[in-house]
């Protein structure tokens, strides 16, 4: 694809650093995209067409790698709600020069408008720690793409059945093919259950991943995993959040999902952290909302293992202005690598 970019001085009158800078621009090519602004695009995925939205930073050029993060909505969401309205990190993509990419979850059924991912975990009833819900427990949605016995099982999340697994690895491997990225710096977040599906297929993608950043939401009871490679973490958590918990006991749904405090000693332990308990980890955020952080610190990987925690309900953490979860995200990811 040829993609020709007129500015000012483009019809007779450019210098020759309009020129060359016109040049620069013509031969670096944006497959769809457009730089500073968003592109729905698609791609298939074992015969199934899935799209997803990028945005490349304003000034993306192909002779600098630029990190990567992925963003994936809660239930019922899309990938510019995850960008524009839950997370509001559009303009700062340009500012720290990410390329963003916000993957679309599959529809229950066709024009349904009700979408989800598969974070694996919640497949199953039982796991390593019992239950996966309490006897009473909400019964959510069924998707076409699930076999009809997901009906009648006990603990009815309802989230996709889809190989999101598989649909993130694809689509990473295509945007490293296409764009210039930093493969040191590809970085997997989410909120509600784009958290728990991020956190769930973690190991999956560990040979990708510089860091997985949950957002509100936790793996399945007894289905956290901890990346045996370097994979930092970043979760979140509020103290008033009813929906996700993060303490391990049946949320307002009746579903369980493993605790802050396991899903981080599981990622220690796998990351060969010291055995000495947490220890503070200073953020741009603390102090508003009561936002705080702590670390399982001196891993044998070197990889950061971070909790945070705020006075909050199940949404994204602000203080009136201030966006203080997405700015202790982004300082966390610009001293993070692979």
């Amino acid at each position: 694809m040829l993609i020709v970019l007129f500015g000012a001085g483009a019809f007779g009158d450019s210098t020759s650093d309009d020129q060359a800078n016109l040049a620069d621009k013509v031969s670096c090519p944006l497959f769809g995209a457009a730089t500073g602004l968003d592109a729905t695009l698609t791609i298939q995925i074992q015969n199934v067409q899935r799209s997803y939205v990028l945005h490349l930073p304003e000034d993306y050029n192909c002779e600098s790698k630029h990190p990567l993060v992925i963003g994936l909505h809660g239930y019922t969401g899309s990938g510019s709600d995850f960008q524009h309205k839950t997370t509001g990190m559009f303009a700062s993509i340009n500012r720290y020069r990410y390329i963003g990419v916000f993957p679309n979850g599959t529809e229950s059924a066709p024009g349904s408008g009700l979408t989800s991912f598969n974070d694996l975990g919640s497949r199953f009833d039982n796991g390593p720690l019992g239950p996966t819900c309490a006897p009473e427990s909400y019964s959510y949605d069924d998707f076409e793409n699930c076999p009809k016995t997901e009906q009648t099982r006990q603990c009815h999340w309802g989230t996709s059945c889809a190989d999101d697994l598989l649909f993130l690895r694809r689509l990473t491997d295509h945007l490293q093919a296409h764009y210039s990225i930093d493969a040191a710096r590809i970085f997997l977040m989410g909120f509600s259950q784009g958290a728990q599906t991020a956190a769930g297929i973690a190991c999956g993608l560990q040979d990708k991943l510089a860091a997985v950043i949950p957002v509100h939401g936790f793996p399945t009871s007894g289905y956290a995993c901890g990346p045996e490679s370097k994979v930092s973490l970043l979760q979140i958590v509020g103290h008033q959040d009813q929906v996700v918990n993060g303490l391990g006991q049946a949320s307002a749904d009746g579903m369980i999902y493993d605790s802050a405090a396991t899903t981080a000693s599981v990622w220690a332990k796998a990351q060969h952290c010291a055995k000495n308990g947490n220890t503070p980890y200073p953020t741009v955020s603390d102090g508003y909302q009561g936002w705080q952080c702590s670390e399982h610190a001196n891993c044998a990987s070197a990889a950061s293992i971070v909790t945070c925690s705020w006075q909050g309900g199940h949404v994204w953490a602000k203080q009136g202005a201030r966006n203080i979860g997405l700015e202790a995200i982004w300082e966390f990811m610009g001293n993070t690598s692979k």
